[in-house]
């Protein structure tokens, strides 16, 4: 098929580039017993080639393009194949770079994380925009209606340490330690915020009282 595209085409700098799944040489080859059948191989691909009237390109690295994943077998199978005219226009087109692979395959890398760029500290706005919406939002989510939260978790408590046996299971006692620490964790963040909203409320009376 190739073959019949270049006699059909006008174009003489042809560049062929893929994997060829042949060898030109043995030597081109380690780990693996040399047979006729493969020794036939090698030269109906080197006389495609010379049909083709294209050659490698010199390569710079490693010697081998595909290892047998035990390692036990290496060989060069990929190539860059170029026209004569190829060469004489560019003739050190080779790279001293290793190759990249790109995957076209989506890969879902989840929500693209925030970002609080410096310009925006600038913005007069900025710090009101911040106290409104994101700590409003954030003080509702995390501390509001504590007192019945409080409530609940107690309770929750109280009916699990009813429905404990002698025995508890290991899952029990787990889950009784959860509520345990939950219902501190709520019971001091509650007792603070109601105490330094007395506070603030004993201040701000008490300057009002002050003659």
């Amino acid at each position: 098929m190739l073959y019949s595209r270049k006699n059909q085409s006008q174009v003489q700098s042809w560049c062929l580039v893929g994997d060829f799944n042949c060898i030109r040489h043995p030597v081109e080859r380690l780990g693996s017993t040399h047979s006729n059948s493969e020794a036939n191989l090698i030269a109906e691909f080197n006389d495609w080639l010379a049909e083709m009237e294209v050659d490698d390109i010199p390569c710079v690295g490693k010697p081998f393009t595909w290892v047998r994943p035990n390692g036990s077998c290496k060989s060069k199978l990929d190539r860059v194949l170029v026209y004569d005219d190829w060469l004489s226009k560019w003739s050190d087109s080779y790279s001293d770079h290793c190759p990249i692979l790109m995957n076209s395959k989506h890969t879902d890398w989840g929500p693209k994380p925030f970002r609080v760029f410096d310009a925006w500290l600038s913005n007069k706005d900025y710090t009101k925009v911040v106290r409104d919406c994101w700590l409003k939002t954030w003080s509702r989510d995390n501390c509001g209606d504590l007192g019945n939260k409080v409530k609940q978790t107690q309770k929750k408590l109280n009916d699990l340490e009813n429905s404990l046996t002698a025995h508890p299971s290991d899952q029990q006692v787990q889950q009784l330690k959860k509520i345990q620490s939950d219902l501190w964790e709520q019971s001091f963040l509650h007792e603070s915020i109601v105490r330094q909203k007395s506070r603030s409320k004993w201040i701000k009376e008490g300057d009002g009282n002050t003659s």
